[in-house]
């Protein structure tokens, strides 16, 4: 059986083919902006152009967003989910890139490090995101998945006047 070629209006995903304007996670490319709280806020440049249109929404107070919290809110057509990792103040959309499940409800923890054999280090609290539905994690620094080349589209964050907002 041979594959339709991709075409302006629909994407290739596995073996499913899904239009744009029903799969938000494959139309757009993926946004790569940071707030490391270590280092302050900052932007990073991903390089992409025409993104002028971008529209600011409040989330909440800094202090309102605990090391290990997340707020989920909705922007237009958007679900977002915010989380605070304790290093970075991260937004996702809350679409698991998988089964298109509310990844954001997942459980939000830690993961085994690279160790010698028979030892099992645990770290990187509130860093992994785990999708309720089939259990697949996605490390909220980068958006990629733990174990599959797919990753959770992000959004950018910006922090002013110790308010939290998010460019959508």
């Amino acid at each position: 059986m041979s594959r339709p070629k991709a075409r302006e209006n629909v994407r290739l995903y596995g073996s499913r083919i899904f239009p744009n304007r029903n799969c938000p996670v494959l139309s757009n490319a993926l946004v790569l902006v940071d707030t490391d709280l270590r280092e302050g806020p900052r932007r990073v440049d991903t390089g992409e152009t025409g993104r002028g249109n971008l529209k600011e929404v409040f989330v909440a107070a800094l202090d309102d967003l605990q090391p290990g919290e997340r707020r989920i809110l909705s922007a237009g057509d958007k679900s977002i989910g915010v989380f605070n990792t304790g290093t970075q103040i991260v937004a996702v959309l809350n679409l698991c890139p998988h089964a298109f499940a509310p990844v954001c409800l997942g459980k939000l923890g830690g993961t085994t490090l690279p160790s010698a054999a028979g030892q099992f280090i645990w770290g990187r609290d509130n860093e992994i995101l785990r999708c309720p539905w089939h259990g697949w994690e996605f490390d909220l620094h980068s958006g990629q998945c733990l174990t599959d080349r797919r990753r959770l589209k992000r959004f950018p964050v910006i922090i002013r006047d110790q308010a939290i907002y998010v460019e959508v």
